[in-house]
């Protein structure tokens, strides 16, 4: 499982409810090949912000919808670390 999993599920759910190909979705955001999708369908890449307006526009997306969703996933994973932290540190105080 990678850090940003839920996100990445999401992503890929609402790009195959929009009828598009991985391919096409890299070419509309100036990529090459699909490579770039593929990693943030896995939750390898995360999604630069300036492409966040394309990718809702493409994915029929309100853009506040596709931003509400990276924050979620963000303070997900920011809580999971933290958590992981305290209990560290906390198991050392013990």
């Amino acid at each position: 499982m990678t850090e940003f999993e839920n996100f990445a599920d999401f992503l890929k759910s609402k790009r195959q409810q929009a009828g598009l190909s991985q391919h096409e979705v890299s070419a509309q955001l100036g990529y090459t090949g699909p490579q770039f999708i593929s990693n943030l369908e896995r939750g390898i890449s995360q999604l630069p912000i300036y492409k966040i307006p394309v990718i809702a526009k493409l994915y029929n997306l309100p853009v506040d919808d596709l931003v509400n969703e990276v924050i979620t996933e963000h303070t997900r994973v920011l809580r999971t670390k933290i958590d992981k932290t305290l209990k560290k540190h906390q198991s050392g105080n013990n």
